[in-house]
């Protein structure tokens, strides 16, 4: 990976962890939805790539995996990130998700129950 997409990623992350933020105040704060996963668009910008989960998470727990990709939620197309990133926090925790998620060229699907946000995460 180059200098170039390492500094996209991380504009992208500032912006998302920005917007994030101005959201708190509509999700309030630690009662917005938590899945524990760190992620970023695909090359197409049209799916999400899970980069790394979270110990103990609730993507944990579901059986999330770094490098699956997440191609639809509540059985919608995922739009892009931004998008991904409000409908998670808009999700109260105890609520069930389904993700379909693509994994070594299968589409699976998996049934999240959301946690509730830490002080200080952002996904």
């Amino acid at each position: 990976m180059g200098l170039r997409h390492c500094l996209v990623v991380w504009s992208v992350v500032v912006v998302l962890a920005q917007t994030i933020r101005a959201d708190d105040k509509t999700t309030e704060g630690s009662k917005a939805g938590y899945l524990g996963i760190q992620v970023r668009s695909t090359d197409d910008g049209k799916e999400i790539l899970i980069l790394d989960v979270v110990a103990g998470s609730p993507a944990e727990a579901a059986g999330l995996k770094a490098n699956d990709v997440i191609v639809q939620m509540e059985g919608e197309k995922v739009v892009n990130l931004e998008e991904f990133v409000k409908k998670v926090r808009n999700c109260k925790p105890g609520e069930k998700v389904k993700l379909h998620v693509r994994r070594d060229d299968k589409e699976i699907e998996v049934t999240v129950t959301i946690g509730k946000a830490p002080d200080g995460s952002i996904k």
